[in-house]
Parts: C-alpha cells; sequence; structure tokens
C-alpha cells in the first residue's frame, strides 16, 4: 500500500493540488500504521521471550549520542535544543547497545514532541550503587500524579497526545519498560524541578550484575 501510494505521488504529474494533498494524508497515516505494527510485534516478541538481551561491555556516552542523532530533525523542526550532559568518564554498563539506544530514542522523543518549541531537553547522567541512571528532563506539562500509575502501560501516551504534532503509537514507553527490566535495571518518572517531566532509567555497570547475582 505503501509502495503503491509512493508511486502514484511520484508519477501522478496529473494529480491536481486537493488530490496530491489527500494522498499525502494517507502517505502518512499508512507510515504510522506501519511504526504501530511494528512496535506491537516488537512489544509482543520482548514479553515473549523471542528477543533476547545479549549483554556486553557499552559505553552510555556513545548511546547517548546515537539517540541524540536519530531525534535531531524533530528537535530542529521546533528549534528545541538537546543538551548532552552525559559525561564521557562514565564507567562501562552491561547492556545490548541496540536495545538501549531504542529506550533512549524513544524517551528523548517525547520529550520533543511535547516540550514547547524553543525549549530545551537535557540529558544527563549518574552513577549510583552499582548502576548508572540516565535521565531525559524537558519543560513541558507535567504529567498528574493521578496517570503515572499507567505511564507505563500500553497505548499509553505521557502528556495529552492532542498537544503533540506527531502522536505515537503509545507504545514506546511500554517496550521501553520491558527492555529495562530485561537488563536488571528500572525506568520511572518523576516532575522536574520547576516543572516539566524527567524520564530516568537504570542499567547494571559492567561487572555488577553477576557480583549482585
Amino acid at each position: 500500500m505503501k509502495g503503491s501510494l509512493e508511486f502514484i505521488l511520484k508519477k501522478g504529474k496529473w494529480l491536481t493540488g486537493v488530490e496530491r494533498e489527500m494522498l499525502g494524508v494517507c502517505h502518512r497515516n499508512t507510515e504510522r500504521l506501519i511504526s504501530l505494527v511494528s512496535s506491537i510485534l516488537e512489544l509482543s516478541r520482548i514479553e515473549a521471550g523471542q528477543i533476547s538481551i545479549v549483554s556486553r561491555p557499552v559505553q552510555i556516552g556513545e548511546v547517548a549520542l546515537y539517540a541524540i542523532e536519530e531525534i535531531k530533525g524533530a528537535a530542529l523542526s521546533k528549534n528545541i535544543s538537546l543538551v548532552n550532559e552525559v559525561g564521557v568518564d562514565l564507567p562501562t554498563i552491561s547492556g545490548a547497545y541496540v536495545r538501549l539506544g531504542r529506550v533512549l530514542s524513544n524517551l528523548l522523543s517525547n520529550a520533543v514532541k511535547f516540550a514547547p518549541a524553543d525549549s530545551v531537553v537535557h540529558l544527563f547522567a549518574a552513577v549510583n550503587d552499582g548502576f548508572v541512571a540516565l535521565s531525559v528532563a524537558d519543560s513541558g506539562k507535567t504529567i498528574p500524579e493521578e496517570e503515572k500509575a499507567s505511564l507505563f502501560s500500553r497505548f499509553r501516551q505521557a502528556g495529552r497526545p492532542e498537544e503533540a504534532q506527531s502522536p505515537g503509537s503509545g507504545l514506546g514507553l511500554a517496550i521501553s519498560k520491558e527492555i529495562i527490566t530485561r537488563h536488571g535495571g528500572s525506568i520511572f518518572h518523576s516532575p522536574g524541578a520547576s516543572g516539566g517531566n524527567v524520564f530516568t532509567f537504570t542499567v547494571p555497570l559492567y561487572g555488577e550484575q553477576d557480583v549482585k547475582g
């Protein structure tokens, strides 16, 4: 379906402006549907144990740079500054590079989506009790206390979906929780000191998982 729409949009010089706009809407909705189905399949496979987490030594600073590159375009479109405060001297963590990048990309994507234009999204990290805690802070509307219990449930979006310019599937946080849980860490939300939201996840330092086990 997506391929057919792209072919028509590319070759259909005879299309009127209205027809091209309507086909563009169909194309965007098709991409969202593909993304939704992919997210549902990914979450189902993780829950069923079909996706294994193979932990290796990982530099969390590299994961942060990877995730920022992934979301940089969306941030630029809203003139949002991404401030990376993750130190290069942090100890090595134990995890799956691509999966951790997926989690951090999800958190950054939500932060950019719900933060106001011309604002700042901060990314920072700390080491505590054998874990590295990585946090994403935004200045969007603070999530109400009564909504926190269901934040990491399926088809649940952080904040008000109508405020987002490009609504998501509502599966990003659920997938992130499953990935972090299988890393032996935790993920949680807290309000920012001066408003906004802070999402944090923890992952064990390299070698700590075996020692504690």
